[in-house]
Protein backbone atom coordinates (compact mmCIF):
# COMPACT_ATOMS: atom_id res chain seq x y z
CA UNK A 1 0.00 0.00 0.00
CA UNK A 2 1.12 3.27 -0.73
CA UNK A 3 0.26 6.59 0.59
CA UNK A 4 0.43 10.28 -0.10
CA UNK A 5 -0.51 13.83 0.74
CA UNK A 6 1.56 16.59 -0.96
CA UNK A 7 2.86 16.98 -4.28
CA UNK A 8 6.53 16.80 -4.01
CA UNK A 9 5.94 13.82 -2.00
CA UNK A 10 3.93 11.82 -4.27
CA UNK A 11 6.50 12.51 -6.63
CA UNK A 12 8.80 9.27 -5.64
CA UNK A 13 5.60 7.70 -4.41
CA UNK A 14 4.18 7.51 -7.56
CA UNK A 15 7.48 6.47 -9.05
CA UNK A 16 7.80 3.70 -6.32
CA UNK A 17 4.56 2.74 -7.15
CA UNK A 18 4.76 2.04 -10.54
CA UNK A 19 8.02 0.23 -10.52
CA UNK A 20 6.75 -2.12 -7.37
CA UNK A 21 3.38 -3.22 -9.72
CA UNK A 22 5.56 -4.93 -11.90
CA UNK A 23 6.19 -7.60 -9.06
CA UNK A 24 3.50 -6.68 -6.49
CA UNK A 25 0.06 -5.88 -5.93
CA UNK A 26 -0.25 -2.52 -5.28
CA UNK A 27 -2.74 -0.03 -3.83
CA UNK A 28 -2.38 3.66 -3.75
CA UNK A 29 -4.55 6.24 -1.74
CA UNK A 30 -3.67 10.23 -1.06
CA UNK A 31 -5.17 13.26 0.09
CA UNK A 32 -6.51 15.49 -2.52
CA UNK A 33 -3.33 17.61 -3.80
CA UNK A 34 -1.34 14.38 -4.00
CA UNK A 35 -4.27 12.41 -5.60
CA UNK A 36 -4.67 15.08 -8.47
CA UNK A 37 -1.03 15.64 -8.91
CA UNK A 38 -0.40 11.32 -9.18
CA UNK A 39 -3.24 11.36 -11.24
CA UNK A 40 -1.64 14.11 -14.11
CA UNK A 41 1.54 12.73 -13.31
CA UNK A 42 1.32 8.99 -13.27
CA UNK A 43 -2.10 8.12 -15.27
CA UNK A 44 -0.87 4.29 -15.26
CA UNK A 45 -1.69 4.39 -11.82
CA UNK A 46 -5.12 3.75 -10.05
CA UNK A 47 -5.45 6.30 -7.17
CA UNK A 48 -7.89 6.63 -4.70
CA UNK A 49 -8.96 9.88 -3.19
CA UNK A 50 -8.88 10.08 0.77
CA UNK A 51 -10.81 12.89 1.47
CA UNK A 52 -10.45 15.41 4.01
CA UNK A 53 -13.51 14.60 5.79
CA UNK A 54 -11.45 11.83 7.35
CA UNK A 55 -9.81 13.36 10.70
CA UNK A 56 -6.20 13.32 9.88
CA UNK A 57 -5.36 12.65 13.93
CA UNK A 58 -7.83 9.41 13.80
CA UNK A 59 -6.00 6.30 14.19
CA UNK A 60 -9.35 4.37 13.74
CA UNK A 61 -9.72 5.34 9.91
CA UNK A 62 -6.81 3.79 8.78
CA UNK A 63 -7.18 1.27 10.90
CA UNK A 64 -10.46 0.35 8.79
CA UNK A 65 -8.16 0.89 5.99
CA UNK A 66 -5.34 -1.35 6.95
CA UNK A 67 -8.28 -4.33 7.55
CA UNK A 68 -9.67 -3.67 4.40
CA UNK A 69 -6.38 -3.96 1.97
CA UNK A 70 -4.61 -5.72 4.45
CA UNK A 71 -1.08 -4.89 2.80
CA UNK A 72 2.32 -6.53 3.46
CA UNK A 73 4.26 -3.35 4.04
CA UNK A 74 3.05 0.57 3.45
CA UNK A 75 4.68 3.67 1.95
CA UNK A 76 4.08 7.23 2.69
CA UNK A 77 5.60 10.41 2.27
CA UNK A 78 6.48 12.95 4.86
CA UNK A 79 4.72 16.31 5.59
CA UNK A 80 4.84 18.97 8.28
CA UNK A 81 1.55 20.18 9.74
CA UNK A 82 -0.96 16.87 8.12
CA UNK A 83 -0.98 14.10 10.56
CA UNK A 84 -2.50 11.48 8.07
CA UNK A 85 1.21 9.75 7.98
CA UNK A 86 1.56 9.79 11.28
CA UNK A 87 -1.79 8.44 12.07
CA UNK A 88 -1.13 5.79 9.46
CA UNK A 89 2.17 4.48 10.94
CA UNK A 90 0.87 4.41 14.65
CA UNK A 91 -2.20 2.21 12.55
CA UNK A 92 0.22 0.21 11.19
CA UNK A 93 2.41 -0.74 14.00
CA UNK A 94 -0.61 -1.79 15.54
CA UNK A 95 -1.43 -4.38 12.96
CA UNK A 96 2.26 -5.29 12.96
CA UNK A 97 2.62 -4.10 9.17
CA UNK A 98 5.68 -2.04 8.42
CA UNK A 99 5.98 1.30 7.61
CA UNK A 100 8.64 3.15 5.22
CA UNK A 101 8.88 6.90 4.87
CA UNK A 102 9.88 8.50 1.94
CA UNK A 103 11.86 12.09 2.58
CA UNK A 104 11.49 14.52 -0.53
CA UNK A 105 13.40 17.44 0.64
CA UNK A 106 16.48 18.34 3.10
CA UNK A 107 14.27 20.85 5.57
CA UNK A 108 12.22 20.83 8.79
CA UNK A 109 12.80 16.99 9.05
CA UNK A 110 11.74 17.10 13.36
CA UNK A 111 8.24 18.85 12.08
CA UNK A 112 7.29 15.55 9.82
CA UNK A 113 7.60 13.38 12.57
CA UNK A 114 6.55 15.38 15.72
CA UNK A 115 3.69 14.21 18.27
CA UNK A 116 3.28 18.39 18.64
CA UNK A 117 3.75 21.47 15.77
CA UNK A 118 3.66 23.69 19.07
CA UNK A 119 6.85 22.22 20.75
CA UNK A 120 8.72 22.85 17.25
CA UNK A 121 10.15 26.25 16.91
CA UNK A 122 11.41 26.43 20.30
CA UNK A 123 13.47 23.08 20.64
CA UNK A 124 16.46 22.38 18.56
CA UNK A 125 16.47 18.99 19.36
CA UNK A 126 14.17 16.60 20.42
CA UNK A 127 13.84 12.89 21.85
CA UNK A 128 12.57 9.94 20.68
CA UNK A 129 9.22 10.70 23.04
CA UNK A 130 8.44 13.74 21.47
CA UNK A 131 8.51 11.57 17.63
CA UNK A 132 5.57 9.75 15.98
CA UNK A 133 7.70 7.31 13.88
CA UNK A 134 7.44 4.43 10.89
CA UNK A 135 9.33 1.66 10.89
CA UNK A 136 11.99 3.05 8.27
CA UNK A 137 12.85 6.61 7.03
CA UNK A 138 14.16 6.64 3.46
CA UNK A 139 16.52 9.75 2.89
CA UNK A 140 17.80 11.05 -0.17
CA UNK A 141 21.34 11.48 0.86
CA UNK A 142 23.93 11.16 4.37
CA UNK A 143 23.56 14.62 4.75
CA UNK A 144 20.11 14.74 5.20
CA UNK A 145 20.66 11.39 8.02
CA UNK A 146 23.34 13.53 9.65
CA UNK A 147 20.78 16.49 10.08
CA UNK A 148 18.16 14.15 11.48
CA UNK A 149 20.42 12.92 13.72
CA UNK A 150 21.03 16.41 15.36
CA UNK A 151 17.67 16.77 15.17
CA UNK A 152 17.06 13.53 17.57
CA UNK A 153 15.41 11.05 15.11
CA UNK A 154 16.83 8.05 15.93
CA UNK A 155 19.76 6.55 13.86
CA UNK A 156 19.01 3.49 13.37
CA UNK A 157 15.79 3.98 11.30
CA UNK A 158 17.35 6.30 8.86
CA UNK A 159 18.07 4.80 5.71
CA UNK A 160 20.05 7.04 3.15
CA UNK A 161 19.18 4.94 -0.19
CA UNK A 162 18.28 7.62 -2.46
CA UNK A 163 15.75 9.61 -3.96
CA UNK A 164 13.26 7.64 -6.75
CA UNK A 165 12.43 10.82 -8.01
CA UNK A 166 15.74 12.75 -8.32
CA UNK A 167 17.19 9.99 -10.18
CA UNK A 168 14.68 10.16 -12.58
CA UNK A 169 16.32 13.48 -14.10
CA UNK A 170 18.63 12.84 -16.42
CA UNK A 171 21.00 15.83 -17.46
CA UNK A 172 20.39 17.11 -20.65
CA UNK A 173 21.73 20.47 -22.28
CA UNK A 174 19.26 23.18 -22.71
CA UNK A 175 19.73 25.16 -25.21
CA UNK A 176 19.53 28.91 -24.56
CA UNK A 177 17.06 30.62 -26.65
CA UNK A 178 17.50 33.92 -24.46
CA UNK A 179 19.38 36.26 -26.89
CA UNK A 180 16.19 35.50 -29.93
CA UNK A 181 13.96 37.35 -27.13
CA UNK A 182 12.65 40.36 -26.07
CA UNK A 183 11.80 39.39 -22.38
CA UNK A 184 13.38 36.82 -20.37
CA UNK A 185 11.23 34.52 -18.65
CA UNK A 186 11.54 34.48 -14.70
CA UNK A 187 9.49 31.17 -13.76
CA UNK A 188 9.16 32.21 -9.69
CA UNK A 189 8.30 28.28 -7.75
CA UNK A 190 5.90 29.21 -4.49
CA UNK A 191 5.85 27.98 -1.44
CA UNK A 192 2.64 27.84 0.88
CA UNK A 193 4.49 29.57 3.67
CA UNK A 194 1.98 31.78 4.71
CA UNK A 195 -0.76 29.12 3.65
CA UNK A 196 1.03 26.53 6.62
CA UNK A 197 1.52 29.64 9.47
CA UNK A 198 0.00 32.88 8.51
CA UNK A 199 2.28 35.68 7.18
CA UNK A 200 3.07 36.47 10.76
CA UNK A 201 4.74 33.17 11.84
CA UNK A 202 5.63 31.95 8.41
CA UNK A 203 8.01 35.51 8.45
CA UNK A 204 9.01 34.46 12.11
CA UNK A 205 10.07 31.21 11.24
CA UNK A 206 11.67 31.78 8.12
CA UNK A 207 12.47 35.76 7.97
CA UNK A 208 10.56 35.91 4.92
CA UNK A 209 7.32 34.36 3.39
CA UNK A 210 6.66 33.81 -0.73
CA UNK A 211 4.70 37.06 -0.46
CA UNK A 212 7.61 39.19 0.88
CA UNK A 213 9.86 37.68 -1.71
CA UNK A 214 7.87 38.06 -5.05
CA UNK A 215 7.14 41.56 -3.94
CA UNK A 216 10.40 42.76 -3.76
CA UNK A 217 11.71 40.58 -7.31
CA UNK A 218 8.58 42.57 -9.05
CA UNK A 219 9.94 46.09 -7.01
CA UNK A 220 13.42 45.58 -7.82
CA UNK A 221 12.65 44.74 -11.62
CA UNK A 222 10.13 47.65 -11.81
CA UNK A 223 13.17 50.12 -9.93
CA UNK A 224 16.54 48.68 -12.07
CA UNK A 225 15.37 47.47 -15.41
CA UNK A 226 13.27 48.10 -18.25
CA UNK A 227 10.45 46.38 -17.35
CA UNK A 228 9.43 45.25 -20.82
CA UNK A 229 12.69 43.02 -20.74
CA UNK A 230 11.20 40.67 -18.10
CA UNK A 231 8.26 38.20 -17.85
CA UNK A 232 7.63 37.07 -14.56
CA UNK A 233 5.62 33.81 -14.27
CA UNK A 234 4.54 32.71 -10.65
CA UNK A 235 3.21 29.04 -10.46
CA UNK A 236 1.68 28.78 -6.70
CA UNK A 237 2.40 25.83 -4.90
CA UNK A 238 -0.74 23.50 -5.33
CA UNK A 239 -1.69 24.07 -1.20
CA UNK A 240 -1.48 27.88 -2.23
CA UNK A 241 -4.78 30.02 -3.79
CA UNK A 242 -3.79 31.68 -7.15
CA UNK A 243 -6.44 34.90 -6.05
CA UNK A 244 -3.80 35.81 -2.87
CA UNK A 245 -1.25 37.02 -6.56
CA UNK A 246 -4.13 38.82 -7.94
CA UNK A 247 -3.23 41.70 -6.10
CA UNK A 248 0.40 41.96 -7.18
CA UNK A 249 -0.24 40.88 -10.59
CA UNK A 250 -2.33 44.44 -10.94
CA UNK A 251 0.56 46.15 -9.18
CA UNK A 252 2.97 44.79 -11.97
CA UNK A 253 2.25 44.20 -15.79
CA UNK A 254 4.73 41.82 -16.39
CA UNK A 255 3.94 39.73 -13.31
CA UNK A 256 1.19 36.74 -14.29
CA UNK A 257 0.52 33.17 -13.19
CA UNK A 258 1.88 30.22 -14.70
CA UNK A 259 -0.33 28.47 -17.23
CA UNK A 260 1.30 25.18 -17.57
CA UNK A 261 -0.12 22.22 -16.23
CA UNK A 262 3.11 19.99 -15.74
CA UNK A 263 6.33 21.45 -13.62
CA UNK A 264 8.57 20.27 -16.38
CA UNK A 265 6.75 22.62 -18.75
CA UNK A 266 7.21 25.39 -16.76
CA UNK A 267 10.54 24.47 -16.36
CA UNK A 268 11.40 23.92 -19.85
CA UNK A 269 9.26 27.65 -20.90
CA UNK A 270 11.36 29.55 -18.27
CA UNK A 271 14.68 31.04 -18.75
CA UNK A 272 15.94 30.98 -15.26
CA UNK A 273 13.73 29.54 -12.00
CA UNK A 274 13.60 31.60 -9.15
CA UNK A 275 12.53 30.75 -5.38
CA UNK A 276 13.11 30.16 -1.96
CA UNK A 277 14.33 26.21 -1.24
CA UNK A 278 11.46 24.85 -3.59
CA UNK A 279 12.31 21.53 -4.51
CA UNK A 280 11.66 22.82 -8.52
CA UNK A 281 14.79 24.90 -7.82
CA UNK A 282 16.52 21.53 -7.52
CA UNK A 283 14.50 19.68 -10.60
CA UNK A 284 15.32 22.40 -12.64
CA UNK A 285 19.38 22.37 -11.69
CA UNK A 286 19.27 18.56 -12.60
CA UNK A 287 17.74 20.18 -15.70
CA UNK A 288 20.77 22.42 -16.52
CA UNK A 289 18.58 25.51 -15.86
CA UNK A 290 20.00 28.53 -14.33
CA UNK A 291 18.74 28.64 -10.68
CA UNK A 292 18.42 31.24 -7.87
CA UNK A 293 17.07 31.19 -4.30
CA UNK A 294 16.29 34.02 -2.97
CA UNK A 295 15.76 34.43 0.89
CA UNK A 296 16.07 38.28 2.05
CA UNK A 297 15.62 38.43 5.55
CA UNK A 298 16.86 35.04 6.51
CA UNK A 299 19.51 35.28 8.86
CA UNK A 300 19.90 31.46 9.66
CA UNK A 301 21.28 28.12 8.26
CA UNK A 302 19.78 28.02 4.96
CA UNK A 303 16.85 25.47 4.13
CA UNK A 304 18.07 25.04 0.71
CA UNK A 305 19.82 21.81 -0.01
CA UNK A 306 22.28 23.43 -2.67
CA UNK A 307 23.38 26.05 -0.37
CA UNK A 308 24.13 23.50 2.57
CA UNK A 309 26.20 21.36 0.02
CA UNK A 310 28.15 24.92 -0.59
CA UNK A 311 26.86 24.22 -4.65
CA UNK A 312 25.60 27.79 -4.29
CA UNK A 313 24.95 31.33 -1.84
CA UNK A 314 21.61 32.41 -1.91
CA UNK A 315 20.80 36.19 -2.46
CA UNK A 316 20.24 37.12 1.30
CA UNK A 317 20.18 41.35 0.44
CA UNK A 318 18.19 43.66 -1.98
CA UNK A 319 21.31 45.33 -3.20
CA UNK A 320 22.20 41.29 -4.32
CA UNK A 321 19.11 40.99 -6.05
CA UNK A 322 19.37 44.23 -7.72
CA UNK A 323 22.97 42.80 -9.36
CA UNK A 324 21.42 39.86 -10.29
CA UNK A 325 18.49 41.68 -11.95
CA UNK A 326 21.46 44.14 -13.98
CA UNK A 327 22.72 40.55 -15.02
CA UNK A 328 19.64 39.30 -16.29
CA UNK A 329 18.71 42.48 -18.08
CA UNK A 330 21.95 41.79 -19.86
CA UNK A 331 21.61 38.22 -20.92
CA UNK A 332 24.20 36.45 -18.03
CA UNK A 333 23.26 33.00 -16.65
CA UNK A 334 24.92 30.99 -14.30
CA UNK A 335 24.39 27.49 -14.46
CA UNK A 336 24.85 24.81 -11.53
CA UNK A 337 25.41 21.32 -12.53
CA UNK A 338 24.01 19.29 -9.61
CA UNK A 339 25.03 15.74 -9.40
CA UNK A 340 22.61 14.06 -6.80
CA UNK A 341 24.88 12.58 -3.89
CA UNK A 342 22.82 10.09 -3.75
CA UNK A 343 23.23 6.05 -3.85
CA UNK A 344 22.74 4.95 -7.49
CA UNK A 345 19.42 2.55 -8.22
CA UNK A 346 17.35 4.01 -5.26
CA UNK A 347 14.17 1.77 -6.27
CA UNK A 348 16.18 -1.44 -6.00
CA UNK A 349 17.89 -0.21 -2.61
CA UNK A 350 14.34 0.50 -1.41
CA UNK A 351 12.55 -2.66 -2.94
CA UNK A 352 15.30 -4.49 -1.01
CA UNK A 353 15.19 -2.74 2.91
CA UNK A 354 11.24 -3.66 2.00
CA UNK A 355 11.86 -7.31 1.68
CA UNK A 356 13.98 -7.23 4.83
CA UNK A 357 11.47 -5.22 7.11
CA UNK A 358 8.69 -7.69 5.94
CA UNK A 359 11.10 -10.88 6.58
CA UNK A 360 11.89 -9.14 10.01
CA UNK A 361 8.26 -9.02 10.97
CA UNK A 362 7.18 -12.47 10.06
CA UNK A 363 10.37 -14.12 12.09
CA UNK A 364 9.19 -11.81 14.95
Amino acid sequence: MLFAVDPGGANSIGILAHELSKTANIVCFAKEAACSHLKHNFPQINVTLLTNKHDQYSKTTYLQLLATIKPNVVFTDTTGRDYSNRSLWRACKDFGIPSIAILDQWMNYALRFLKQHETYQGCIAYTTDDFILPTAIVTMDCSAKLQMIKEGLPENIIHPLGSPYYESFKSKPVKNKTQKKKAITILFASEPITAVYGHKLGKKIHGYTEQTIIKTLCQSIAKQAKQQHFSVIIRPHPRESQQRYNRLIKSYHFASLCSKRSVQESIQSADIVLGMSSTMLLEASLQNKPILSIQIGNHKESPFYLEQIGLLRSVRYTFQLHNVINNLEAMRFNRYRVKMMTQNNSVESIHKLMISLCQLGKSD
